[in-house]
């Protein structure tokens, strides 16, 4: 958990901080800043500690949070692994052209080539001190431009600055960057060997790049630590444990006890407390390996225990003589230009995901029409040997094991653990190599459950945060005058009886004038420490009353070692100052008291900062806290976000007791990286006779494609789309592709369930133990996402998979097991529980004021009922993914719940839509040329590259996919790479943008309420091209358009696990209007009776004339239904024989057109499809005998069936009377089939 343990930032101001984190192959940025005051007045407080808040109130920007920069400029995707390629091109007269995110654009070495611009990469490494150069080693890149290393430093620290700026601007907004821009405080990192020549060309450039001015205190604000430290405070910070383990007896025959004497032994426990044992981090980053060994001290500090080694052997070097290797072997051959695409595409994939010495790996690095056996090259392929790749690594991985074994023989404690971070240890090989060499020595290797890359950023804002200590001693006991609960036994209290007073909203008896410390006189403080006093209650018996608060702080400096009340001593009580806040957004709890009274109650803390030379105060309050798990047991809740292109999981341990977190899997087998984005491609590939051959992250294996040619699989792609609604199919869009080998789509969502649950057993198992998962495992909760506009036909067949996988078993309980949630709600629960303000805001006054006109009481009650409904305005969300994009609109009520304030709409045009647009471009442009067969390599880096960072529509993108040699003017291609005209690329885009913009148009002019703010999530949300150009569209109509400051493609897996856990939302929209089919009693007075009495039939068992056919609304569309509301349809029915009433079958329909229509079905039979039949068993329900015109008897039974529509599946329940008293039965549901694409 990060942030664990973290105190409260200690300064006297509002600071910003930035940690650039240069590395020689990628870099990161992370920041933190604190806030302090929440400007407040009015209202008297109560203490009530015999009911606290809890120890878990966090006031906003109170107790720092360390966030990374996620967003760059041309970035390929929003909310990804945090970090940039640390690379600059410079054009001939020494400017930069393209730096860090920009340098991934598509065919920018075409661009370098034609503009001969030159490149700076691994420059980092030109600083490192002469000693760290090794004879022999592979020469580092050279300088262009006769650049120095400072001057290129410079360059890039102020586009790191300048992408902060951008960041932090747009996610928390232009006004508090401008108030922080003058005075931040810049933390840069560097390898354990750099010292004072090192530091001061960082400092250099900071000065240069106009960071700081160059003065004493500028300089000042430019600080510095070693990687290896800041990957201490990274694995502190995320909760890891270092701390000082346990004796354990070694293993082997036991050892010969010798009895010490007192003396001896006292000697002995004292050095065993003294040393502890070692911790030694590894930071294995791109261009340096950092290795420094630690020991925790009793008093929770570290210290070093051997000195830190830094080694030049991280993943470029591994590049680098993968290069070498590369040129070799195609010397003199028609491919020796194609070294530099080789080693590009080992060094972004094939270096990341090998795992296996045993097997083959495959580089794509020409077109498919390449063979050259002789050189293992065939469809453009180059096949190594596992044996060859492992060798580019050797060297570092014995760098790292010799060091680790070096530090062991020098260290003053045993090491008994190995923490590994920094991206190179994302690499399963090296990690592999590692625990192997190393855990026999008896040490244990592991690394952080969090992302590894993100180590040294994030590391070095809590070496800031975490480290500075300081402390004075409080020359007072300062407090607040409370009124407490008036106690007739207590003396204090009956002494005082005369102050009593009966309080106006709880009617309960107070005593004015009590005490309550917040901190004792003598206590010694760190700097700006926080002493927070909890559990004060603040009571009204309006809610417009409590929009301020204020309160004296007292000091007392009298001798009293506990004063409780003001008047023990009152001549040492002095006011020192005054808080004063607006609480007016605080949700307030809803109370009542014994007389029956509604009032309104507020729950806060007073938080004082005693260490500085001032004195300051807060005031702390929580605001949709999530509340601790109230079940008997342990459970375990898992959530899958099945996407159309990309899926993830979510999950939840619910302790009794404690309150939920949400954790993401991080980890899948054969995953490229350890913590990237938490997401897998929704892929599977099958063999011939049907069984599965590589599924989710396996896919991504390197080469691939080769095995699928060799082996003839069969590929299921956005096999999600396949079980949509008929309904939503759209006239010529683009076919979805077929499922494969005769498969269903419920079978091919069975075999991806599975594989999620087995992901989700691995990565629970190996991150919380195999004991953890043994005891929650058969009972787990399954939440399952699905776009807005599906409903039961598609939750039962994901329900079945469910069950076929072995999830749950096809029981009644089994089956309550699995419960859904729509993509929408879920995303709304992400940004809720993400922190975002989605609160109803206030009115605002757009005209002059106007008379205040005075109201009846009835008038006054009306208009406040009426505005505890309609207040607030309302906010839109957007979850664009691969498949769909869901809106949805809601509105935040006064007790903090949310309703929907118009029908959610779904829309299939997600991503996957704009690459259906491509690939038929594509298909139509190469048509009749030599590259039709590359239309499938153009459409995959379309989809994984130039989609996502597409930004400008007038400029020209590259799409390579063939070999450099490639040309053909005539079609756009040079040097195997497509050039395209961005305005083509922007019509792609367009439908799925004129969509978003149309339904934010339509969901405003049907919602209820003013809608003030989109909130933008999803995979496709990433996408800056669509976000801007929504962003442009929107804003104008006066709604403000954001993305959340989170993984954006996390949001609906997270979103569904507080979806479960908070229940948000209280009341949702109809989708559509639902009824049944009936017969009326003819009435030959009614003329529409009249009109239709050709139609008229005698009722088999009454005798009676009737109509059929008519259509009984039970819901009507577009209306607001609470999770609870019962829509009840009173029944009767007859039969000659009793038993034929025993069960009981009626189908549901659901009316499709556009307004109200006929209510007689055959006039328009196509506009009434059946929905779900509802079967009850009626067997116990008392009949009544009758007899018909004809004298015969018959039976009638009455009943009712009640559906809740509120839910995020529809239920059903059979009513009916005994005695007197209802009584209810369950009913089944069965939706129809064929109700899928």
């Amino acid at each position: 958990m990060e942030n664990a343990g973290r105190k409260e930032y200690e300064g006297t101001t509002r600071r910003l901080l930035l940690a650039f984190d240069i590395g020689t192959t990628f870099s990161g940025i992370s920041y933190s800043w604190t806030t302090f005051y929440l400007a407040l007045f009015g209202g008297s407080l109560e203490d009530k500690t015999s009911e606290p808040l809890g120890s878990d109130i966090l006031d906003p920007g109170k107790v720092p949070e360390i966030r990374p920069v996620t967003r760059y400029p041309s970035q390929e995707q929003v909310g990804g692994d945090s970090k940039i390629p640390t690379v600059i091109y410079y054009n001939k007269h020494g400017k930069p052209e393209a730096i860090g995110a920009e340098t991934l654009k598509e065919g920018i070495e075409a661009d370098a080539e034609e503009e001969e611009w030159q490149v700076a990469r691994w420059f980092k490494l030109h600083l490192r001190p002469k000693s760290a150069v090794v004879a022999g080693e592979e020469p580092v890149p050279h300088l262009p431009c006769k650049k120095t290393v400072t001057e290129v430093f410079t360059d890039f620290m102020v586009y790191l600055h300048n992408c902060a700026k951008t960041y932090i601007t747009e996610t928390h907004g232009a006004p508090l960057y401008a108030s922080l821009s003058n005075d931040i405080i810049y933390v840069l990192t560097h390898p354990n060997g750099w010292a004072g020549p090192q530091q001061t060309a960082m400092r250099q450039a900071a000065i240069n790049g106009g960071l700081v001015p160059n003065t004493v205190e500028g300089k000042a604000r430019v600080m510095f630590v070693t990687e290896g430290e800041a990957s201490l405070h990274f694995c502190l910070s995320n909760g890891l444990d270092l701390a000082v383990e346990k004796d354990e007896e070694e293993e082997g025959p036991p050892k010969k006890k010798v009895k010490l004497t007192k003396a001896a032994k006292a000697k002995a426990d004292a050095k065993k407390a003294k040393e502890g044992n070692g911790v030694l981090i590894v930071d294995a980053g791109g261009g340096t390996i950092d290795v420094t060994s630690y020991s925790q001290q009793p008093d929770g500090s570290y210290t070093e225990i051997a000195i830190p080694e830094c080694d030049f052997q991280g993943s470029a070097y591994v590049t680098m003589r993968a290069k070498k290797w590369f040129t070799n072997l195609l010397k003199a051959t028609r491919f020796e230009p194609d070294v530099e695409t080789l080693t590009q595409r080992f060094d972004r994939s094939t270096k990341h995901v090998f795992r296996k010495e045993d097997e083959p790996h495959h580089i794509q690095f020409a077109s498919i029409r390449e063979k050259e056996p002789a050189l293992k090259i065939r469809s453009g392929r180059l096949t190594m040997e596992g044996t060859d790749v492992a060798s580019f690594f050797k060297p570092s991985v014995d760098c790292i094991v010799n060091a680790v074994k070096k530090q062991s023989a020098a260290a003053r404690v045993p090491i008994r653990s190995v923490f590994l971070v920094g991206g190179f240890s994302a690499s399963p090989w090296l990690f592999n190599q590692v625990q192997a060499a190393i855990e026999p020595l008896g040490i244990t290797v592991s690394r952080p459950d969090s992302h590894v890359n993100k180590a040294v950023s994030n590391g070095a804002v809590s070496f800031f945060l975490d480290s500075l200590v300081s402390s004075r001693v409080s020359r007072a006991t300062y407090g607040i005058e409370v009124n407490v609960d008036y106690d007739s036994t207590d003396r204090e209290h009956m002494k005082r009886g005369r102050s009593v007073y009966i309080h106006p909203s709880t009617g309960v008896p107070k005593l004015s004038g009590g005490f309550s410390a917040i901190l004792g006189k003598g206590v010694e403080v760190k700097t700006t420490q926080e002493f927070i006093r909890r559990g004060y209650l603040l009571r009204r018996q309006t809610r417009e009353s409590l929009k301020t608060y204020s309160s004296e702080i007292l000091a007392y400096t009298g001798d009293l070692p506990n004063p409780h009340f003001v008047d023990e001593d009152p001549d040492k009580f002095a006011v020192v100052c005054k808080v004063e806040a607006d609480i007016s957004a605080i949700t307030p709890s809803v109370k009542e008291n014994a007389a029956g009274e509604t009032y309104y109650e507020i729950g806060f803390s007073v938080v004082l900062l005693f260490g500085l030379t001032e004195l300051k105060a807060q005031m702390a309050y929580e605001e949709n806290a999530r509340t601790p798990y109230d079940g008997a047991s342990r459970k375990l809740l898992l959530a899958f976000d099945i996407g159309t292109t990309f899926s993830g999981i979510s999950y939840s341990i619910l302790d009794p007791g404690k309150i939920p977190q949400i954790l993401p899997v991080t980890r899948y087998p054969s995953q490229g990286t350890a913590g990237s984005d938490s997401k897998i491609p929704t892929v599977i590939y099958y063999h011939k006779n049907g069984k599965l051959a590589a599924i989710g992250a396996e896919t991504l294996k390197e080469g691939i494609e080769v095995e699928v040619e060799e082996e003839g699989w069969q590929i299921a792609r956005w096999f999600k789309l396949h079980l949509r609604p008929k309904s939503s199919i759209v006239a010529g869009e683009e076919p979805v592709p077929p499922l494969p080998c005769g498969k269903t789509v419920v079978e091919v969502f069975t075999d991806f369930v599975f594989y999620m649950h087995n992901c989700a057993e691995k990565f629970i198992t190996e991150t919380h133990g195999a004991v953890v998962w043994a005891s929650l495992s058969k009972d787990i909760t399954y939440v399952l996402t699905h776009p807005n506009g599906w409903a039961g036909p598609q939750q039962t067949a994901m329900r079945e998979a469910a069950i076929k996988a072995g999830l749950v078993p096809n029981t009644p309980e089994g089956r309550a097991r699995v419960v859904f949630v729509t993509e929408g709600e879920a995303s709304l629960h992400f940004c809720l529980s993400n922190g975002m303000s989605l609160a109803a805001a206030k009115e605002e006054e757009d005209e002059p004021p106007r008379k205040k006109a005075k109201l009846s009481k009835a008038a006054a009650a009306e208009a406040k009922g009426a505005t505890q409904t309609k207040e607030g305005d309302g906010v839109l969300i957007v979850d664009a993914g691969g498949g769909t994009v869901d809106v949805t609109s809601y509105c935040r009520q006064t007790d903090g719940s949310y309703v929907e304030i118009a029908i959610p709409q779904c829309y299939f045009q997600g991503s996957a839509y704009v690459t259906m647009r491509a690939k038929a471009w594509f298909t139509n442009f190469f048509k009749g040329s030599r590259f039709k067969d590359d239309v499938e390599a153009l459409t995959h880096t379309f989809d994984t590259k130039t989609k996502p960072r597409f930004q400008k529509v007038d400029e020209k993108y590259h799409i390579p996919f063939a070999s450099v040699r490639e040309r053909d003017p005539a079609l756009n291609v040079t040097a195997g790479r497509l050039r395209m005209e961005g305005s083509d690329i922007a019509s792609f885009f367009k439908p799925s943008i004129d969509c978003i913009v149309n339904a934010v148009k339509e969901q405003s002019a049907a919602a209820h309420v003013p809608i003030r703010s989109v909130f933008m999530v999803g995979g496709f949300s990433a996408s800056e091209w669509l976000f801007q150009q929504v962003k442009a569209q929107v804003e104008p109509l006066g709604i403000a358009v954001s993305i959340p400051d989170q993984h954006v493609n996390k949001a609906v897996a997270s979103g569904a696990v507080s979806f479960f856990l908070d229940s948000m939302v209280s009341s949702r929209v109809s989708r559509a209007m639902y009824g049944l089919s009936i017969y009326q009693v003819y009435d030959s007075t009614n003329p529409d009776h009249v009109k239709r009495g050709h139609k008229v039939e005698v009722h088999s068992v009454t005798g009676r004339p009737c109509l059929f056919g008519f259509f009984s609304v039970i819901l009507p569309k577009g209306v607001q239904v609470t999770t609870t509301a019962e829509f009840v349809k009173y029944f009767h029915r007859q039969e000659f024989n009793r038993a034929d009433l025993d069960k009981y079958s009626s189908e549901i329909l659901m009316y499709s057109g556009d307004s109200q229509g006929s209510p007689w079905i055959k006039d328009e039979p196509d506009m009434y499809p059946v929905v779900c039949t509802v079967e009850a068993d009626l067997s116990k329900i008392t009949a009544t005998e009758k007899k018909n015109p004809k004298g015969e008897t018959f039976y009638r039974i009455e009943y009712s069936i009640v559906l809740l529509f509120g839910l995020t599946e529809l239920k059903a329940q059979v009513a009916y009377m005994e005695d007197g008293v209802e009584k209810r039965g369950p009913a089944s549901i069965i939706f129809a089939d064929g109700g899928f694409a």
